[in-house]
């Protein structure tokens, strides 16, 4: 834990009491999984309880009305949750309410299912995903409230390509997106070999027979 947060050995310890005493007694967390939970994000006891924690915490209860048990279960599945920018927050759920047409309660429920989903940043990673998903490919936002870890992948090392595999050998539409973005590359590649890519793996195949047989 301090080679995580070296400033911990600096810090007072009515501070760190503080922060235990939040996490024990505001967000709920089991006393077992405490030392867990602090060694995985050490930083939370170093941030201040009243600047930084309790705005957070606040949010997740009163902006996305998660009850107690399921904000415990986003803390203890992303404990760094509590240490963003609350402003932040409340940028990253406004912009997923315009984008998928919900309500901050609904966005609530994906955080509840994808805890992660609070911690990808809007313009490097959630706008262009949901832009080539909604409007380009036409998928429906309802897809994407109900499964929101599918925002998890890469959109160009994984959505993009997928789409393109499908499209190749004419079986866009016909596949769920976690169906077509879950499986491994092998399983995936093996269902819906690219025309293209196969024809590549083919040629010096081809190339050696061609001079066996000129030989």
């Amino acid at each position: 834990m301090v080679v995580k947060a070296p400033s911990l050995l600096a810090s007072r310890p009515e501070t760190l009491q503080l922060g235990f005493d939040f996490l024990l007694y505001e967000v709920g967390v089991d006393h077992h999984r405490l030392p867990f939970l602090v060694a995985s994000q050490p930083q939370l006891l170093m941030s201040s309880v009243d600047r930084k924690l309790r705005p957070c915490l606040d949010f997740l209860s009163l902006s996305l009305l998660l009850s107690p048990p399921q904000v415990r279960k986003v803390v203890a599945s992303h404990p760094s949750i509590l240490c963003l920018n609350a402003d932040n927050l409340i940028g990253k759920v406004r912009f997923l309410e315009s984008a998928l047409g919900v309500s901050a309660e609904a966005v609530g429920g994906m955080v509840t299912t994808f805890p992660a989903l609070l911690t990808l940043s809007v313009d490097s990673n959630l706008k262009p995903k949901l832009h080539y998903l909604l409007h380009e490919k036409q998928v429906r936002a309802s897809v994407l409230i109900s499964s929101p870890q599918l925002l998890a992948y890469s959109l160009a090392n994984r959505i993009m390509p997928r789409f393109a595999a499908l499209q190749a050998c004419g079986r866009e539409g016909s596949v769920t997106l976690s169906s077509m973005l879950t499986p491994s590359d092998d399983v995936f590649y093996r269902r819906f070999p690219n025309p293209a890519a196969v024809e590549l793996a083919r040629a010096p195949r081809k190339s050696a027979l061609a001079r066996q047989l000129g030989g």
